[in-house]
Order: structure tokens, then C-alpha cells, then sequence
């Protein structure tokens, strides 16, 4: 499985829909969707991650995380996953630090 990242930002919305600029990526997939949670897990260990106080969805996607990998429901951990190892591959393509 590839997904497809996209940076770039909104440029104009006409009411027809948004256009935007933006760079093309396809990211590969590990297969091991343990493996892909790695770098988000980092970074909440170190206290590196930051959940608003009143977001409507935060219990549902802590839930999520702790219930996580025996949990049916993944969703979220899929795109924490997917955060984790997007900030994980620009900080070492730019040779900083996280």
C-alpha cells in the first residue's frame, strides 16, 4: 500500500472547490503496522506531542492509542502513524533534530 503526501497549502477557493500548489509524494507502507507507529510513539515518550484540552475526539483517539494493537478500531493510530514518520523523514532529510 503507498499513500500519497502532499505539501503545499490552499491557494484560492472560487466556490467551484480549492485549488493548490503543491509537491507530489508517494510515501511506501510497511506492512507491519506496529513497526509504522514507532516514530509517533518516540515522540510522545518524550513528551513531544500535543493534544487540544477541549478537541471534541481526543478521548476517542487516546482510546484508540492505548487500546492499540488489540482494538478493531486503528484508525487514528493509522494517521499518528502516518504524522510520526512524515516529521521522521523531513528531520533527516534537513538534518535537524525532531
Amino acid at each position: 500500500m503507498k499513500l500519497l503526501r502532499c505539501d503545499g497549502r490552499v491557494l484560492d477557493h472560487d466556490g467551484s472547490g480549492f485549488a493548490a500548489f503543491c509537491r507530489l509524494e508517494w510515501l511506501p507502507s510497511m506492512s507491519e503496522k506496529t513497526a509504522r507507529c514507532r516514530p509517533f510513539q518516540a515522540l510522545a515518550s518524550i513528551g513531544k506531542v500535543f493534544l487540544p484540552e477541549q478537541a471534541v475526539w481526543k478521548a476517542d483517539l487516546l482510546g484508540q492509542l492505548l487500546r492499540f494493537p488489540a482494538d478493531k478500531y486503528d484508525d487514528g493510530v493509522d494517521v499518528c502513524s502516518l504524522i510520526g514518520g512524515g516529521i521522521e523523514t523531513d528531520a533527516c532529510a534537513s538534518g535537524s533534530p525532531i
